[in-house]
């Protein structure tokens, strides 16, 4: 067992000694021991002490021998040594704790000698800070080795919140994750906190600003790691702590000399607190809480040096073409004309690496400086981790003219347009931005993706060959922010051109990506939630639209469409599930943001047909008629509008010569705003035809919508199709060729949503509710079952509860949906 100090090592064996069948023989080294004679002596004692070692035994024996100097005799008492134990009549433990201590002096070499030949039955234990040099390569090819290490012996958040538990201070998962990402689950730096907020009167800003300069965490770090080093080590370690990993060859060049990497080697070994990261020891990487506490130390005791080191490492990292690093050693040296040189010369290039970290740092220092080129490139910056407005603003006191300023006025000015709502205004303003303008790739790449992030609801088409672009160049650069925002505005560009299948592979890219740079609750995601949310709906997922939709509006999306398509989203996917009151009413809410918002036509008419199908399913027929007349005058002249009212008076007159009011829709004379429009007036006329008996129109008309719906992925209009229409359906399962597998999904998907479980219903409810569909009067319906008025109007009013329904209208279109009722009751 091998792990720096601090680390749990004695408790975690003493516990594992405690739950062990096996016997154990403990020796707590210390510096008595490192005499080899002593040290035999304490591992004689100890063993003689288990359990499992037979006072009269070999071993014995051999302790009342072997009470001088055996210097001359060494080997016979070594070979005697392992003759005894091999005669333990049972298995035993000999745990070796701080190993450590004995390393470098002559019991080192008993050590070695034990481990050395294998023993029948005694199972040797180590514990140390760091690896004795004892041949543990070799046990390790001989597979005589098992090892357990800091990685196993950190903590995790559930082990520091019972931790706090046990110290009677509670701790928030988020405060637990916080600590563990400071402390790397260092379980001492764990419990010196735990003290620390015992006595605190704020838990929150004792856990914000617990570091490695905290005085406990100091204290304990001087004692146990840096009071053993010399001036040369220290002088190192200061390099090694520079930043979070630190490749060899910079600590070379910062502390002077090949020798540097020795130390390293030495540091890994005598510490634990500094280790390498790669097998070949070229990157090596301070314990966070040891380079806060180095750090700190600099900056109080020599600044100066401190900055010097930094400088160094500018030049350093800008000669091995590492601008990121290159930048933020600048401005953490307060060189203001490094800083805004190098800002100037890459800093595009770490706007579309997403390297917003380095970029702030540099903001601190350059929000006053003269060369404009530099609050310009900030500014890029500042769009995407700080919004538009403020990098708006910024813009406003830059004076210029050139192309590289005027393309990024134009793309923050445009994107500003787009928050705020003014998405016309916005495409206007996009039209100056200009990618071929600038000669830096990284900002012609910027201004491409930012020109398809405007683009893509209006311009879907165009917003596609930017986005592309854009998206070959990140690609090609290894410019993972410029990736995301590029597979975003895919995304939304696709959905938008009704290439819903696509769009999700982008949308999924965004969050793929997202995730891995931790870039989760930036815009980019957001975004592809929304397309996520959409495409589940209309393809018959309702748990994951809703899961989808839970998670942008966690992200708060800007844009004034998205917030109508997920409030939609929600209402479609409450509704499929069998929450049908509560899904109309949101269904409703949505159509109203749309016409209220001012969106795009398309929303507003997606927004209406999901409401009018929810309305009518529900037997709301009045309200069905109301969503008809609110949006008659945004979809005059669509496909939309014709379906509204063709499926408005369908519901209310069941007049077959509703069909030819269909025409202009199917014949493609007036346009669909989506899919979902092109599906829905196929299924309308193929229900109306089929109420006549024109069996072959009702069969191509269900091969068009399935062959539409497996091309868009959007099968929810056949999902909610009429009982009759899905049983023709089923009856033709078979002939849809390599469609066959999604009729069987449309049709698993009717079954579920018409065979809920529904509430429990009493006999005499269930009685009362086969009377509801009825045109039966309250007192013709108490008369036939034999009871009062008032004890009818009793379980009416129950079943209404039960089902969440407003009326007897209501009741029977959910009873109908849980399968309570056959939808044939009349």
């Amino acid at each position: 067992m091998s792990a720096p100090a601090g680390h749990g090592k004695t408790v975690a064996l003493a516990d594992w000694v405690l739950a062990a069948d096996t016997p154990a023989a403990w020796v707590s080294l210390d510096a008595t021991d490192r005499d080899e004679h002593q040290w035999w002596s304490s591992v004689l004692s100890a063993l003689l002490a288990c359990p499992a070692v037979p006072p009269d035994g070999a071993l014995s024996r051999l302790a009342a021998r072997s009470t001088g100097r055996e210097t001359d005799a060494r080997e016979a008492f070594l070979v005697s040594l392992l003759e005894a134990l091999e005669e333990l009549p049972s298995p035993c433990h000999l745990v070796l704790d701080d190993v450590h201590t004995i390393v470098g002096h002559p019991s080192q070499r008993g050590l070695r000698d034990l481990v050395r030949h294998p023993v029948a039955g005694l199972t040797v234990v180590l514990s140390s800070r760091f690896d004795p040099p004892i041949g543990l390569d070799r046990l390790r090819l001989d597979d005589r080795l098992a090892e357990v290490r800091a990685d196993r012996l950190a903590f995790g958040v559930a082990d520091a919140v019972r931790l706090f538990d046990a110290a009677s201070v509670p701790l928030a998962p988020e405060d637990a994750t916080r600590l563990i990402e400071r402390t790397e689950g260092w379980v001492a730096a764990l419990r010196l906190v735990a003290l620390s907020l015992q006595s605190a009167s704020d838990q929150a800003s004792v856990v914000a600003d617990f570091a490695g300069d905290d005085r406990s965490v100091a204290d304990y770090l001087v004692d146990e790691v840096l009071s053993t080093l010399d001036d040369r080590e220290r002088r190192v370690l200061e390099a090694a702590c520079l930043c979070p990993t630190v490749p060899v060859d910079l600590v070379c060049a910062l502390a002077g000399g090949d020798a540097a990497t020795d130390v390293l080697e030495r540091l890994e070994a005598s510490t634990g607190m500094v280790t390498a990261v790669d097998r070949r020891g070229d990157v090596y990487h301070a314990h966070e809480l040891l380079r806060s506490h180095v750090l700190a130390r600099l900056r109080r005791t020599h600044p100066e040096r401190l900055r010097t080191m930094r400088q160094r490492a500018t030049v350093w990292f800008e000669d091995h073409n590492e601008p990121a690093e290159a930048v933020g050693f600048a401005a953490a040296a307060d060189d203001l004309a490094g800083t805004a040189s190098l800002v100037k010369a890459r800093g595009p290039e770490l706007v579309a690496a997403g390297r917003f970290t380095e970029l702030g740092e540099a903001a601190r220092l350059l929000w006053t400086s003269e060369q404009a080129a530099v609050p310009a490139v900030i500014a890029l910056a500042i769009l995407e981790d700080g919004g538009p407005a403020r990098a708006e603003a910024l813009l406003e006191a830059v004076d210029g003219a050139d192309a590289e300023i005027g393309t990024v006025r134009a793309l923050v000015h445009a994107r500003q347009l787009l928050a705020s709502g003014r998405s016309t205004d916005a495409l206007a303003a996009a039209a100056s931005i200009v990618p071929e303008a600038v000669r830096s790739t990284a900002l012609r790449a910027l201004a491409l993706a930012n020109r398809a992030t405007v683009r893509a609801e209006a311009d879907p088409d165009d917003a596609c060959t930017d986005a592309q672009l854009a998206l070959d160049l990140a690609g090609t650069e290894d410019w993972p922010w410029l990736e995301v925002q590029a597979h975003a505005a895919l995304a939304t560009a696709h959905a938008r051109a009704d290439r819903l299948p696509v769009a999700v592979r982008h949308a999924h890219a965004v969050l793929d990506r997202s995730a891995r740079h931790r870039w989760q609750h930036t815009l980019w995601p957001a975004e592809a939630l929304v397309v996520l949310a959409l495409s589940d709906a209309v393809d018959g997922r309702p748990e994951q639209a809703l899961a989808d939709v839970a998670a942008a509006e966690a992200l708060e999306p800007a844009h004034r469409e998205h917030r109508v398509v997920l409030t939609a989203v929600r209402g479609i996917a409450e509704y499929d599930r069998g929450r049908c009151r509560e899904g109309w009413q949101l269904l409703r809410a949505a159509r109203l943001q749309a016409l209220g918002a001012e969106v795009d036509t398309r929303h507003v008419a997606f927004a209406a047909l999901v409401e009018q199908q929810a309305a009518l399913d529900l037997g709301r027929v009045r309200e069905a008629g109301e969503v008809t007349s609110a949006v008659a005058g945004r979809l005059d002249g669509t496909a939309d509008e014709v379906v509204l009212r063709a499926r408005q008076r369908w519901a209310t007159t069941r007049d077959p010569q509703v069909r030819h009011t269909l025409r202009p829709a199917l014949d493609g004379s007036l346009p669909c705003t989506s899919p979902l429009t092109a599906i829905d007036v196929r299924v309308l006329d193929a229900e109306i035809a089929l109420s006549t008996g024109q069996f072959p129109l009702v069969r191509r008309r269900l091969h068009e919508s399935v062959r539409r719906a497996a091309q868009h992925a959007v099968v929810r209009p056949l999902a909610v199709a009429s009982t009759a229409l899905l049983e023709r359906l089923e009856r033709d399962r078979g002939s849809f060729g390599e469609h066959d597998h999604l009729v069987d999904r449309v049709l698993s998907i009717a079954h579920e949503r018409s065979t809920g479980t529904g509430p429990p219903l009493t006999e005499r409810e269930r009685e009362v509710l086969e009377l509801l569909p009825t045109q039966r009067s309250v007192e013709e319906m108490a008369e036939d079952l034999s009871v009062t008025v008032n004890t009818l109007k009793t379980h009416q009013r129950s079943i209404y509860r039960k089902l969440d329904a407003a009326g007897r209208r209501d009741a029977v279109q959910r009873a109908r949906r849980l399968g309570l009722l056959a939808f044939s009751s009349s």
